[in-house]
């Protein structure tokens, strides 16, 4: 499981330093974290850090939105290739 929290990590980080633009981000760090397991439900906590220069010419919100959404996908794929079968995503 730690495998693919590393891959979607690093996914994401990648999908929003090619949106925002590399030359305008200073730092970007994506960690996912098993918190929890319950009835083989996993529940995963996801944690974006994000420095970028001022006045910056993209919405960034809805371009780290958008990367998440696109991230768990990207997880939820490689959690089922292992076996492991996902039910839910929800982000907040």
């Amino acid at each position: 499981m730690s495998e693919v929290l590393e891959e979607t990590a690093n996914f994401i980080s990648e999908l929003i330093c090619r949106r925002i633009g590399f030359e305008n981000i200073y730092f970007v760090g994506v960690r996912l974290d098993k918190i929890e397991s319950v009835n083989n439900l996993h529940i995963i906590e996801v944690n974006v850090t994000l420095e970028t220069r001022p006045f910056v010419n993209v919405d960034v919100d809805e371009t780290v939105f958008q990367a998440l959404e696109e991230g768990m996908k990207f997880a939820r794929r490689r959690f089922e290739e292992r076996g492991i079968k996902t039910r839910l995503w929800s982000i907040h």
